[in-house]
């Protein structure tokens, strides 16, 4: 989807036809002078032209109102953006062009951003493509800023280059109209998209103001994968969107609230904030609804410009349940669709295509626990990749509304035909545990987590093959962001092909410091380190 989301009311056609009429070299003759040269005519063909007045008719010649168009330039393999200085000759042109250059940096940095408005502007209008759409918001500036701010408040604004690769427009008077088309570049040239900005100008005095622009995606790429936001596009996610609106008919209780879910996602991947949030508003009123419907109405509360109720929902999302955890976003499991052709999906014959990625996660267990009155959960989950790639146990940690980090906690078996590593990993289900420090007048507060695993595993070495199975605690102490987790065997069995198994055991216990005493019962092995050792490093004095 949209990377950025972008803004507008259409005014394409209307630009066009002023573009073109203010390039050219004259303006229409007034009526006034059309008449007093129609006039004469009729002079010279009734009575001859010596009964013609005699005094010389002036000529009124238009003064072509001031159009521009720059476009960038190419150098050298690489595109030199529109020079700002070099685009405004002179006069009102040059103090509309370089507003508009500022305005664009200030929608795209944020640098600004109160000081392009003109009095009683209209705002900013997010739009989908170029022609008016039902989806479309248009916020006052005041929210527009807010609502920038919200976005900005974490983000890197140093990793963006912003460039204008086409400005055309035409000034009339106290008004003028400009479309830019700007091109950006995230993550130090990672990213590219480009956008188009509609502007509407107006000057008080001798000062320029942006009385309303309207903008749009055009295009998103990385390497490997891009999105064009043309007509078919929307087209698709508005018909995805409808299908899961239809899909609710006949639906009730728990049935009902999922569909919900589900329409309202469509309705925010088609970016229709207003319908997504009245949809949403339905869902949070719902016995069953947990973290992520409050977030995705603080979302959809953002776009519209209702900051309150957005900070509201945000509040709420805290310390309801979370939902189930987003595995497949969060491990950066794809699943998305080939571009390969249709006789070659996996890509064999042709190196440029993207084959579609297989992706699937288990969730293995899960424990909900509330520390300070927020809502907080840890989830255990199995991701399997494609053919390549490992199986891979990790521990995602939910907190303040939403699964926030994942902490892998062991490699499963591969599937590429590898001799060695590991062939079997099976884990139990989390349970919360007394690890560390107990809390004041909690003697036995949870701050861990234990399961049991099993794994399986081939060596590989120059004195032959070796088997070996391993049992034990994963031990997880902290229940946050800064938790830590170490594997702790109690029984290991080596199996040397063709000789004798040799076999070591221990037991565990956790005395409730932050530290596991381990006792050996049996052989030596040099995974199972016998003595007490603390889960985790001390802190630093």
């Amino acid at each position: 989807m949209l990377r950025s989301r972008v803004p507008s009311t259409n005014r394409s056609a209307d630009f066009l036809s002023q573009t073109s009429g203010a390039l050219s070299s004259r303006r229409p003759l007034t009526p006034r002078v059309s008449t007093t040269l129609l006039s004469a005519a009729l002079a010279c063909s009734v009575g001859g032209c010596a009964s013609a007045p005699t005094a010389v008719v002036p000529t009124v010649a238009a003064t072509p109102p001031p159009g521009f168009a720059c476009a960038a330039t190419e150098h050298d393999g690489y595109v030199e953006y529109v020079d700002v200085d070099a685009c405004s000759a002179a006069g009102d042109v040059r103090d509309v062009v370089q507003l508009v250059g500022r305005a664009v940096r200030a929608e795209h940095v944020f640098e600004g951003y109160d000081s392009i408005w003109a009095d009683g502007a209209a705002g900013r209008t997010v739009s989908r493509p170029q022609a008016p759409h039902a989806c479309d918001v248009t916020l006052a500036p005041e929210a527009a800023r807010r609502r920038l701010g919200a976005v900005f408040e974490d983000y890197e604004a140093g990793s963006l280059e912003v460039g204008l690769t086409r400005l055309e427009g035409v000034v009339r008077d106290d008004t003028a109209t400009v479309r830019a088309e700007v091109e950006v570049q995230a993550g130090y040239g990672e990213d590219t998209g480009h956008y188009v900005h509609e502007y509407e100008l107006r000057r008080s005095g001798a000062l320029w103001g942006v009385h309303h622009v309207r903008l749009w995606a055009v295009d998103w790429a990385i390497p490997d994968e891009s999105e064009t936001y043309d007509a078919a596009f929307w087209a698709q996610l508005d018909a995805a969107a409808e299908r899961a609106g239809e899909a609710r008919a006949g639906l009730v209780g728990d049935a009902l609230l999922e569909a919900q879910r589900a329409y309202a996602a469509a309705l925010q991947r088609a970016m229709c904030p207003r319908q997504a949030y009245a949809v949403l508003s339905e869902v949070v009123a719902a016995r069953g609804a947990h973290a992520a419907d409050w977030l995705m109405l603080a979302d959809a509360a953002l776009d519209l410009g209702l900051f309150d109720e957005a900070e509201s929902a945000r509040a709420r999302a805290r310390v309801v349940p979370l939902g189930p955890p987003p595995a497949r976003t969060l491990l950066g499991c794809w699943n998305h669709a080939s571009t390969c052709p249709a006789d070659d999906p996996d890509g064999h014959d042709d190196e440029d295509c993207l084959p579609r990625e297989l992706c699937e996660v288990d969730v293995l267990g899960r424990v909900d626990v509330s520390t300070g009155g927020d809502a907080c959960a840890l989830a255990l989950v199995r991701e399997r990749r494609d053919e390549q790639g490992a199986e891979s146990i990790y521990l995602l940690i939910g907190a303040a509304g939403a699964w926030t980090s994942a902490i892998r906690l062991e490699e499963g078996p591969r599937h590429d035909g590898q001799p060695g590593g590991v062939r079997a990993l099976t884990v139990e289900a989390p349970q919360l545990a007394a690890l560390g420090p107990a809390a004041s007048n909690e003697e036995s507060a949870p701050d861990g987590l234990t399961l049991r695993y099993e794994l399986r595993e081939r060596e590989i070495a120059e004195s032959g093959v070796v088997d070996i199975v391993e049992r034990g605690v994963l031990a997880c102490l902290g229940l946050d962001d800064d938790l830590r987790c170490e594997r702790l065997p109690d029984f290991v069995e080596r199996q040397p092909e063709g000789g004798r198994a040799r076999q070591a055991s221990a037991t565990l216990t956790f005395p409730g410091d932050g530290t596991v005493v381990v006792r050996a019962r049996r052989g030596r092995d040099a995974r199972i380190v016998v003595g007490q050792r603390p889960i985790i490093a001390p802190p630093t004095p």
